[in-house]
């Protein structure tokens, strides 16, 4: 009997011994795959801000090929003498109407035209400002589509762009305010300058001195006055909403009367828009209507008073042009704003077969700029409508040139994205076709456990939900102030997510010490699984990072925030499941 007994304990060693090693094994695979995600999540979500950043549209309509091909002729005349655009950064769309706040503005557009602009992400303000003045949207004008950490590091415009097609028309131009156009702007485009180097009240002030100088010296035909004020009220006195808020709004307003009296309305044009709008609690960048939507008021020589219909963001430099008298834009995908200027047929029919030609060249371009570095392109259509006539309204009786011609270059862009992602989805598939088997097993061999991480996973997304409802946040990149700040934010989130999740698995399974370090693991594989589906989609939807066109702004946000709560739920899990690894193994001591 003692024999056996002997034997019985040493083969009982032996099984705990390969117990135990494979216990140790399956941790050791744990904590390398915690490492693995992190390190994954990490450069992902870098390589996505990155490209983003570094992203510059393909595209051949450049400034190069307006200095050495054959110039068109202006289509039109001037309307006004001088032409100024008063550029409010950040100004909303609710603010410019409260007559209280800007009362001035208020008396320009009862005796003008007024209407609301509609932009595009991503909604900052370098992207915006090239919409304004190239007509060309931020995946075609070859502008940085991101503020960049260091403005002076900017690219000059590479498209054809108001002051180049203005001053080609013998027009003199100039640019007044923030330096941050100094390398946007080509300098052969322009007569005259005046930067200024801060966002303050004084350096607005400057640059409204500068402007009223040069028009009552008469040493600029087209200048763009650019006030910062606002936007800096936004970004760093409260918000969209805050008393400083208001307080730059009605400055700004009274600086427009300033510009205004330098002017001579029934020879002059002013025009007063802003590149985006903020949220209340401040921030731009993202598809908010309140950050995606600006005021427009047009006032002075060859304007048609009253409200006009709403327009995109690419029509303002068009309409700058009709107004100077330059060229149709290159670049452009918008059109003048015809309801708000007064133009004869024989003019309009003029302006419409100079659109359809430009159109037709631009849209030749854009194909061939994706056909250098996708498989061809086949489209249904191209746009060679014929100019049509006015109606009453100013607005033309059918579509438009540049209707038909941004219709052609949706078609191209969608037949480009639907090959690319016929590709990835196959590869998706085929990583569908590993892993999920693979949670399937897990949930039905380890049902009980399974079951309630995945409920933890549910509490995991309602306590994140709350939490960024509750710091005001946006699943938008208007919710980006810094990339530290929006990294802390979700590590806060997330933490607090994991913690309900861990909390429901304990609630629910009630785990002992030895098991402990298995429920871990469970809960995150759990979150991970969740978090993993929108960073899928967004591969499917525009591949790993920006690469030829600029991404749906939702998806990405989607994904770079999920990267980024992926990997604070990696390290969390790997540092809880080492410590209760360790708890684990005192108390089987």
């Amino acid at each position: 009997m003692r024999l056996v007994s002997r034997r019985g304990r040493w083969a009982n060693g032996i099984l705990a011994g390969m117990t135990g090693t494979s216990n140790w094994i399956r941790r050791a695979v744990a904590a390398v795959v915690c490492l693995a995600v992190a390190g994954l999540s990490y450069t992902w979500a870098t390589a996505i801000m990155d490209s983003l950043y570094d992203f510059r549209a393909p595209l051949t309509a450049t400034v190069a090929d307006s200095a050495t091909s054959a110039k068109p002729a202006p289509p039109t005349t001037a309307l006004a003498r001088k032409v100024v655009m008063v550029l409010v950064d950040g100004l909303r769309v609710d603010t410019a109407a409260d007559t209280a706040a800007m009362p001035f503005l208020a008396q320009l557009r009862a005796k003008g035209a007024s209407a609301t602009v509609h932009s595009q992400t991503p909604s900052y303000s370098v992207p915006s400002w090239t919409v304004l003045l190239t007509g060309a949207w931020p995946d075609r004008h070859g502008a940085p589509v991101m503020n960049p950490t260091d403005p002076q590091t900017s690219p000059a415009w590479p498209v054809d762009n108001i002051f180049a097609a203005a001053k080609d028309a013998g027009r003199r131009t100039a640019v007044v305010g923030s330096d941050w156009f100094t390398p946007l702007v080509p300098s052969s485009a322009l007569t005259t300058t005046h930067f200024v180097h801060e966002e303050t009240d004084a350096a607005d002030q400057e640059s409204t001195d500068a402007t009223v100088a040069m028009l009552r010296d008469d040493t600029a035909d087209l200048v763009l006055l650019h006030l910062n004020e606002v936007d800096h009220a936004g970004h760093h006195a409260g918000g969209g909403t805050s008393p400083a808020w208001r307080t730059a709004a009605t400055k700004v307003d009274a600086r427009l009367a300033q510009v205004a009296a330098a002017l001579d309305f029934t020879r002059d044009a002013m025009l007063v828009v802003s590149d985006h709008g903020h949220l209340d609690q401040g921030g731009h960048g993202g598809p908010e209507e309140i950050v995606v939507t600006e005021p427009l008021v047009l006032v002075g020589a060859g304007v048609r008073p009253g409200v006009a219909p709403d327009v995109q963001q690419v029509d303002v430099a068009p309409t700058l042009a009709v107004l100077a008298g330059a060229r149709v834009l290159q670049a452009a995908q918008g059109e003048a704003a015809l309801a708000m200027i007064t133009l004869d047929d024989a003019t309009r029919t003029a302006l419409g077969a100079a659109q359809v030609a430009q159109q037709d060249l631009l849209v030749a371009r854009y194909r061939g700029d994706l056909t250098r570095s996708t498989q061809p392109v086949a489209i249904g259509t191209t746009p060679a409508p014929a100019a049509t006539a006015p109606t009453g309204d100013g607005q033309l009786s059918q579509r438009s040139p540049t209707q038909y011609g941004q219709d052609a270059i949706t078609e191209i862009r969608a037949a480009t994205l639907s090959q690319e992602r016929s590709g990835r989805a196959a590869n998706l598939i085929l990583l569908a076709l590993v892993a999920i088997p693979g949670l399937v097993l897990w949930v039905f061999r380890h049902r009980r456990t399974a079951l309630w991480a995945l409920a933890g996973a549910a509490a995991y997304l309602v306590v994140w939900q709350a939490y960024w409802k509750v710091i005001g946040k946006t699943y938008s990149l208007s919710s980006v102030m810094s990339a530290g700040e929006i990294v802390n934010a979700t590590a806060i989130g997330s933490a607090l997510g994991l913690a309900a999740a861990l909390a429901v698995m304990w609630r629910g399974r009630r785990p002992a010490r030895t098991e402990a370090p298995w429920a871990v693991w469970s809960v995150g594989v759990a979150v991970a699984t969740v978090l993993a589906v929108p960073i899928a989609f967004y591969a499917w939807q525009w591949g790993p990072t920006v690469t030829w066109t600029v991404p749906d702004a939702l998806p990405m946000y989607l994904a770079f925030s999920a990267l980024v709560q992926l990997l604070v739920v990696a390290v969390v899990v790997l540092l809880l499941g080492a410590a209760a690894t360790v708890r684990a193994r005192a108390t089987r001591a």
